[in-house]
């Protein structure tokens, strides 16, 4: 700290080498030198000062090195597990999977979205994997983005499962107005997610929805329900740095997400079928029933469960 404030970088950074080499793990050294200390881990985020860091200056600046160094990382991870890795062999895919599911930064989420959520299907349900270890905001809101905009059934079903174990209301208020989405294909799959939810609370909605003229007066578009699902799930991130917690910002952070809503309203059609089958099956799910299409059935069966639960 002397040489620094004395103006001598070259020195400290001499001074700084030596103290690394005695002790690989010295705390003020690895500051000093340009690293922050994440979980368990020492993390190089930029070259070594040359005046000492000013505090008004660390937390923003620190993030967003932090965000550039978990690319890197996870680009890394990305090239030699996840993608060739994926065509060598199951052994080296588990590997990669295994070093994935280990990380526990929440920057690190934010990285692994933007990298891995344009991969194969067995890459992106992977990643709902990893998200579903976090409780953060961010990992809620990213699985929603893939619950309504991701093409596939298999990795949406994931999505949703990682969602049902979080037993948030949120989840299922937020896809309960996705119902409501002009895209007849979007209210098919907020009704898949809802169905692995199993929340009561979705009974009327999902009633409701059955035929596909349902809501006609309250239809929104898939971008306002994307922002909708950015202002609900806005709680940001914590990010430890050393001895505090900085903070940074929850957002949908998959590849090219805009461009998909944009995709997905360009190139609606108006639905052929009268009914969602989709809607169907997430009441079989939640009910333990079937009433095929019949709005009233449905009805009457839950009047006959509120009859029979009600107290005398």
């Amino acid at each position: 700290a002397w040489c620094l404030q004395q103006k001598l970088p070259t020195l400290a950074r001499q001074h700084i080498d030596e103290a690394l080499k005695l002790d690989p793990s010295h705390p003020r050294a690895r500051r000093l030198f340009g690293y922050v200390r994440i979980d368990d881990a020492w993390l190089k985020t930029a070259d070594p000062p040359s005046a000492p860091p000013k505090a008004a200056e660390d937390d923003a600046r620190v993030i967003e090195q932090l965000r550039a160094a978990w690319h890197r990382r996870i680009h890394g991870l990305r090239d030699a597990f996840l993608r060739e890795g994926a065509e060598r062999g199951v052994r080296t895919f588990d590997a990669g999977r295994e070093q994935l599911l280990a990380i526990r930064a929440p920057l690190a989420m934010e990285a692994a979205c933007a990298l891995l959520g344009d991969e194969g299907v067995r890459t992106r349900v992977l990643l709902t994997e990893h998200l579903a270890k976090f409780e953060d905001d961010a990992s809620a809101l990213n699985l929603l983005a893939f619950c309504l905009l991701d093409p596939d059934l298999d990795l949406r079903v994931a999505a949703a499962d990682a969602l049902a174990a979080r037993n948030d209301p949120r989840v299922g208020e937020f896809l309960q107005r996705a119902l409501r989405a002009r895209v007849d294909d979007v209210v098919r799959r907020a009704a898949v997610a809802l169905g692995r939810l199993k929340s009561p609370a979705a009974f009327d909605d999902l009633v409701t929805a059955l035929p596909t003229d349902a809501f006609a007066a309250e239809r929104r578009s898939l971008g306002d329900l994307m922002r909708e699902a950015e202002r609900t799930f806005s709680a940001p991130m914590d990010v430890p740095i050393d001895d505090r917690v900085a903070h940074a910002p929850a957002r949908i952070a998959l590849p090219g997400w805009v461009r998909r809503v944009e995709q997905i309203e360009s190139s609606a059609t108006p639905p052929t079928a009268r009914n969602r089958s989709e809607v169907q099956e997430a009441l079989i799910a939640l009910t333990g029933q079937n009433y095929g299409f019949d709005a009233g059935a449905w009805r009457d069966w839950m009047r006959r469960q509120s009859v029979l639960t009600s107290p005398p």
